[in-house]
């Protein structure tokens, strides 16, 4: 004897453990699609030694795009980087390392994954050399800016500098991110003047007085605490063109008021800013 047995799927679970599953499965989406969106804006892969074919940690790696830095990074421990982009036009792409004791390696990119870069130890001689850094360089946990490579003479603050710089991003309240991290602490020669009002400063320092910025990963305010309690913080440190350090800087603002009477206002910021002092004062002007 054959028995026919058939389930209306439909039917087979409580209305509630459907409507559960149905939550489930579109939540399982929404994750994936999370998850496929992350991955097809970043650019990934390892550095490593081209004889030894180990990881090369605390490498610069930079993605440039017709031969201009678009975004860095630094390698981790296991050699292994990750850019955030776009993977639109990969054709128009380059990835660029840099390691102490290495020469540079610039390579085309045809994956947004793995990526291997192979580089190849630099041999040193003793003999008379001018060495010309580049524009961005890196030592342990801090990146350097020159920032006179990249000012030019339309530039007339430090904020139109910083904007130009590759993963810097400085909005209009002047909060800036590296790399799409805020930074917790912005100093000008060591000294924070600002108290977290950051377009005090990148406003009214002049773009032609700026010398480097320095970017510091893991960065520990507390010097006694440093080496031993870890810290995610990213810090920028702004240092000055030996002439313009201990100078004193006027910026007049002077603007139309419309009202009844329409008058002439502005303001007036005075700026001395040094190794061991600083000073700051802002005045406003408004006649009626």
């Amino acid at each position: 004897m054959q028995i026919a047995l058939t389930i209306n799927a439909k039917n087979a679970f409580p209305h509630s453990l459907n409507k559960y599953w149905k939550k489930a499965f579109a939540l399982l989406l929404c994750i994936l699609f999370t998850l496929v969106a992350s991955a097809q804006n970043h650019i990934s892969g390892i550095v490593i030694d081209s004889l030894s074919q180990k990881p090369i940690a605390k490498a610069n790696i930079m993605l440039l795009k017709d031969g201009k830095v678009v975004t860095f990074c630094r390698s981790n421990d296991k050699g292994e980087f990750s850019l955030s982009h776009s993977i639109s036009n990969l054709k128009d792409l380059q990835l660029q390392a840099t390691a102490l004791e290495y020469k540079k390696k610039r390579i085309a990119i045809s994956t947004p994954t793995n990526n291997r870069i192979e580089m190849v130890q630099q041999i040193f001689e003793m003999q008379e050399v001018t060495v010309k850094a580049g524009p961005i360089t890196g030592v342990k946990d801090t990146i350097t800016f020159d920032l006179t490579r990249f000012t030019s003479e339309r530039d007339n603050s430090l904020k139109d500098v910083l904007a130009k710089l590759p993963g810097v991003n400085v909005d209009n309240s002047g909060k800036i991110s590296v790399n799409g991290k805020d930074i917790s602490r912005f100093t000008v020669e060591g000294l924070d003047l600002s108290d977290g009002k950051y377009n005090k400063l990148t406003e009214n320092i002049k773009a032609k007085d700026v010398k480097k910025a320095e970017v510091i990963e893991h960065d520990q305010p507390i010097k006694a605490l440093r080496n031993k309690v870890f810290s995610d913080n990213v810090a920028m440190n702004v240092t000055l063109k030996d002439e313009a350090r201990d100078r004193l800087s006027v910026t007049l603002r002077p603007y139309i008021s419309v009202g009844k009477p329409t008058h002439i206002a502005g303001s007036a910021n005075i700026l001395q800013v040094g190794k061991r002092k600083q000073i700051m004062y802002d005045a406003i002007y408004d006649r009626r």
